[in-house]
């Protein structure tokens, strides 16, 4: 009886740690299902962020290019470029693309010759 005895206590920690691992293994399951559901949710928010950031890119470019065409009004100009240069390093920071460099290039010549052209006019204008 004593030998039958091991066998079914045996039996018995071999059900046990069957059930046992059958609940970790629902458990991870569960925890795998959570985890795509949010990486899902981060793949979203990436396209979110990067329609987010191609957007904040042209909006830049835009302004620059303004700035830049307005060069004759005196503040109109310098107001933009600065805007335009704002806008520029924001997207920087998300992400550096072609046209924000060229936005940035755009805004700092914008930027200089509204500058030059204030301080002529004002220089003219006491003179």
């Amino acid at each position: 009886m004593e030998g039958l005895s091991g066998f079914v206590s045996t039996g018995y920690i071999i059900r046990y740690t069957h059930q046992k691992v059958q609940v970790i293994v629902t458990d991870v399951m569960v925890v795998v299902d959570k985890l795509k559901g949010v990486i899902e949710m981060v793949k979203k928010q990436e396209i979110k962020k990067s329609n987010e950031a191609s957007s904040l890119g042209i909006a830049g470019f835009v302004v620059s290019i303004i700035a830049f065409l307005s060069i004759m009004a005196p503040f109109v100009g310098l107001v933009l470029g600065v805007v335009g240069l704002i806008l520029n390093h924001y997207q920087t920071k998300i992400k550096e693309t072609k046209l924000v460099v060229a936005g940035n290039i755009i805004s700092i010549i914008a930027i200089v010759i509204n500058i030059l052209l204030t301080i002529g006019a004002l220089l003219s204008a006491t003179i």
